[in-house]
């Protein structure tokens, strides 16, 4: 049984340097949300999803999001 248990860790995905980075942001000063914006701003994926998210329905607001910083005082950091 650890066999099986041992192969799904040899596969699981390494994070990428960037997402170690976004979680010392994330547990820096709660008021530093432009170092985390531009931290998250070094993934295109994620950057890409997030202003996507702000732009959404459920976060709408009176004008689009269109850079990393908007949508992360949008969404918050929670």
């Amino acid at each position: 049984m650890n066999e099986g248990i041992n192969r799904q860790l040899d596969t699981l995905p390494v994070l990428p340097y960037v997402a170690h980075e976004i979680l010392i942001a994330l547990n820096g000063p709660a008021d530093d949300l432009k170092t985390t914006a531009s931290v998250i701003g070094m993934e295109p994926g994620l950057t890409a999803r997030i202003i996507s998210m702000a732009n959404s329905a459920f976060f709408t607001g009176q004008r689009q999001v269109m850079a990393i910083e908007d949508a992360v005082i949008r969404i918050g950091l929670s």
